[in-house]
């Protein structure tokens, strides 16, 4: 995959967040948990992936979240 697609991904779980108006944040645990999880899958097919950058750029504001290196 290259950083063009990995950018689509962020984009749309950044759009389904900002569609969740009863959320500060937008941040559902499942939007999370969905976010988290993709950063795993993606960093296993791109050891150069970066997982902090993908996650702000889906639009994680909450810094508890800033890496999933713990989940590796």
């Amino acid at each position: 995959m290259t950083r063009k697609d990995y950018q689509l991904i962020a984009d749309v779980i950044k759009a389904t967040a900002a569609n969740r108006p009863t959320d500060p944040q937008g941040w559902t645990p499942t939007l999370q948990a969905l976010a988290l999880n993709l950063s795993v899958e993606l960093q296993k097919d791109n050891p150069r992936f970066k997982p902090e950058y993908f996650l702000k750029a889906c639009g994680n504001k909450n810094n508890n979240i800033k890496s999933n290196k713990h989940l590796l």
